[in-house]
């Protein structure tokens, strides 16, 4: 990835938290899963616009992920109670 894109997140998200790292680290975990996965894949093409469109919505799910489990954390709750599953599915109560 050239650049992630500029992060923002709530005042939630404690400042300590270097975001950009973290949003880099998950980037480059997908990409490497994937390759490990199709390894007779010898290029790393995409459609136009597409490493775009992933970056954004990595950053948000990752900003996300951490607002979540960072207020279930300081409440004192075992898990995410607000409906999303972590597997794509929300509205089921379940934790994760």
């Amino acid at each position: 990835m050239t650049q992630i894109l500029a992060i923002t997140a709530h005042d939630s998200v404690r400042p300590h938290r270097d975001m950009s790292a973290i949003v880099q680290a998950a980037y480059d975990a997908f990409w490497s899963k994937v390759a490990e996965l199709c390894p007779d894949i010898k290029t790393g093409d995409l459609y136009p616009g597409i490493a775009q469109l992933l970056e954004r919505d990595m950053t948000k799910a990752v900003i996300s992920w951490v607002e979540v489990n960072e207020v279930a954390s300081s409440t004192g709750t075992a898990g995410c109670e607000t409906g999303a599953t972590g597997d794509g599915k929300s509205g089921s109560g379940e934790k994760y």
